[in-house]
């Protein structure tokens, strides 16, 4: 009798794990979390990989980022150097799995592809398609979702062009080039990054050349990321009485388009102070 009720426990807890994965998607960074729950609806549990206020690009996966990948039946991750950490830990026969990054069809060698609304239609597509696939009985729910996400890339497409529109000779430094999509798209020049590469702090030379370029065409705002906190940009500040401002790319617990519009107002404050 004791063997039995182990054998009905056991079989209740392998039926209650396998619920739990198919009802749970796990995505490596929030903005790809924001645009899947948009479609989802309440259709699946999201499972976001990255820990709040963490770099993604230097992140070391714990057991309990493991365990959810374990849990999932669906992993979304962007791809290129923003979440290596997640690919390493799937194992592809497995799992079904969706990268963003083969889904952009006209990008550069840079990852953070979220950044502008319009290339969020093609990541917003390829969610879709991917659950179609694994869950062809809602198709009709997701693809109403869809349109909703993309009225929304829509409007704030529209958004951010009349709030930058005023500003015709718009140059700014940045730290990282993680916003390089939506600067491409909305025609801001980037004078320079201050970054030598990914996790590479900046030479003596470079530093100096920030410097003139700063003083040069009067920019008065340094661009950074929050999680971005390095002794060489107080260097750059004291030399040259610029200020710094974080424009956050990633949005922990934020609405996609809220963190958008969000940044959108933060860099047109920075136009309108240089244009004073």
């Amino acid at each position: 009798m004791k063997k039995i009720a182990i054998f009905i426990i056991l079989s209740i807890i392998t039926l209650l794990n396998s619920i739990y994965a198919i009802q749970t998607i796990s995505v490596s960074i929030p903005p790809i979390g924001s645009i899947l729950k948009y479609i989802v609806g309440e259709k699946w549990k999201i499972e976001v990989l990255l820990p709040q206020n963490t770099n993604p690009h230097l992140f070391e996966p714990t057991p309990n980022t493991m365990k959810a990948i374990e849990n999932s039946k669906l992993i979304i991750i962007n791809g290129g150097d923003v979440d290596l950490w997640a690919m390493k830990l799937i194992n592809t026969k497995q799992k079904d799995l969706l990268i963003i990054a083969d889904k952009i069809k006209n990008k550069d060698d840079n990852p953070h592809y979220w950044l502008d609304p319009l290339m969020v239609k093609e990541i917003a597509q390829a969610i879709y398609e991917k659950l179609r696939s694994i869950d062809p009985q809602n198709q009709a729910y997701y693809q109403n979702n869809l349109k909703i996400v993309e009225r929304n890339i829509q409007e704030i497409d529209n958004y951010i062009r009349k709030s930058l529109s005023p500003y015709k000779k718009r140059e700014i430094i940045a730290y990282h080039p993680s916003w390089y999509y939506f600067y491409k798209r909305y025609d801001i020049k980037v004078l320079s990054y201050i970054e030598e590469g990914e996790g590479k702090e900046p030479s003596l030379k470079k530093i100096q050349e920030i410097i003139n370029i700063i003083k040069k065409h009067k920019i008065k705002y340094i661009v950074k990321e929050p999680f971005i906190n390095l002794p060489v940009i107080r260097t750059i500040q004291k030399e040259t009485g610029v200020k710094v401002v974080d424009m956050d790319p990633i949005g922990f617990n934020k609405d996609y388009f809220f963190l958008i519009k969000e940044n959108t107002n933060i860099l047109r404050n920075i136009f309108y102070e240089q244009n004073r």
